[in-house]
């Protein structure tokens, strides 16, 4: 939906207007209550439930919990629609942006960095992080958790200018 709305205007929008409004409207109905968005079904247990888990490969799998990565892809297709359709859902689409928004501030650890879920891990979530900041309506100029998010890529940065972050960082 995102890359969609920005790279085809009609009359070449393979997609018709109306479908990409019921794109937003699902993904504004899957939003959590904490502001942030999971993979595939809003939050809908407790923590208790994942004592019942069958796996003994996978933690963490009984309830879909939030993300970073679900939130920022969410609030950039939200900001993408909004952007070209303004007046579908405008009061909605502003508040789920909000609280978006609100969501990466509150899952942003003290040292600026994000705890990425499938990746190697906070160098990876810092992209998800300022770009879903950026995309809910922080201004990178002046935003105080973008610049902690650059004061940590920038501490974590190897003389020969790359990260090499691997798993043993998660």
């Amino acid at each position: 939906l995102r890359n969609l709305a920005c790279v085809s205007a009609p009359p070449a929008r393979p997609i018709s207007d109306a479908r990409l409004a019921d794109a937003v409207d699902v993904i504004l109905a899957l939003q959590n209550a904490d502001g942030g968005f999971a993979t595939y079904e809003n939050n809908r247990g407790y923590g208790w439930y994942e004592w019942l888990n069958p796996s003994e490969t996978f933690g963490d799998i009984m309830i879909d919990y939030s993300y970073v990565e679900c939130s920022m892809a969410s609030n950039g297709a939200l900001a993408r629609f909004h952007e070209t359709f303004p007046d579908h859902r405008t009061r909605e689409v502003r508040n789920a942006l909000k609280r978006g928004n609100a969501f990466l501030r509150s899952i942003q650890r003290a040292d600026g960095s994000w705890y990425g879920s499938w990746g190697c891990c906070f160098t990876y979530a810092g992209w998800f992080g300022i770009e879903g900041l950026v995309d809910s309506g922080e201004d990178p100029a002046s935003s105080e958790p973008v610049a902690r998010a650059c004061g940590f890529l920038l501490a974590q940065q190897r003389a020969n200018g790359g990260w090499g972050e691997d798993f043993t960082s998660c």
